[in-house]
């Protein structure tokens, strides 16, 4: 009897583990369509991301955006620690 009780115990200890591991796997997928889906979002056209040509922008378009958008960034830096004029202040 005590070797039956052990036996099952086990088994069912084994089968909760396994449910756990199947939630927790749930929620982490969960996570990540989430995650997808705002990304997803993110970086679909819209009405204003679509060239005076009405066509969608490139990638170098959104490449030389982000370049800008960080120059700038870097200049408020600069400007907000006082430091010389942005070529000095960006480094090598």
């Amino acid at each position: 009897m005590c070797a039956y009780v052990h036996a099952r115990a086990h088994t069912l200890h084994a089968h909760v583990r396994t449910h756990a591991h199947t939630l927790y796997t749930q929620k982490q997928v969960e996570k990540l369509q989430a995650k997808f889906e705002v990304m997803n979002k993110k970086h679909q056209g819209g009405p204003e991301e679509v060239g005076p040509d009405g066509q969608p922008f490139t990638q170098a378009y959104y490449v030389i955006k982000a370049a800008q958008e960080r120059e700038e960034l870097q200049r408020e830096v600069c400007v907000r620690v006082r430091l010389p004029p942005v070529n000095s202040c960006m480094g090598p």
